[in-house]
């Protein structure tokens, strides 16, 4: 099983926001569609690539458009969002055991730039 040992994640810094629902929005689009992280786990080669496969925000059924979007078609629930979601875009994932690494999702620049225009 695996167990995170160390870690580092960086985000786009969303530029300002007419209002807050905006601002929320662009805060969570920069994590959901354009994070990035770096994980070490103890586990196995094979544990380290399902989990770089499964952790990205792209596995949520709620992944595809602006977040200030989903969070109005849930009108204002936060707890009927996908917790998948607030996955970072793509991350890296170390085996410390093996020392392969592997990589899961990818970078959204149409969302971004939605988001962030």
């Amino acid at each position: 099983m695996n167990h995170i040992v160390d870690g580092i994640a960086t985000a786009p810094l969303p530029p300002p926001a007419p209002n807050f629902i905006a601002a929320m929005g662009r805060t969570n689009d920069a994590i959901i569609y354009g994070g990035r992280a770096q994980i070490f786990v103890s586990g196995s080669a094979k544990e380290a690539k399902a989990l770089a496969e499964n952790l990205p925000s792209l596995k949520s059924k709620d992944y595809g458009k602006p977040f200030a979007d989903i969070f109005a078609s849930v009108k204002g629930d936060f707890y009927a969002i996908d917790r998948m979601l607030f996955s970072p875009a793509m991350v890296t994932v170390t085996s410390l055991k093996s020392g392969e690494s592997f990589i899961g999702g990818h970078i959204d620049t149409a969302i971004l730039s939605r988001s962030f225009s």
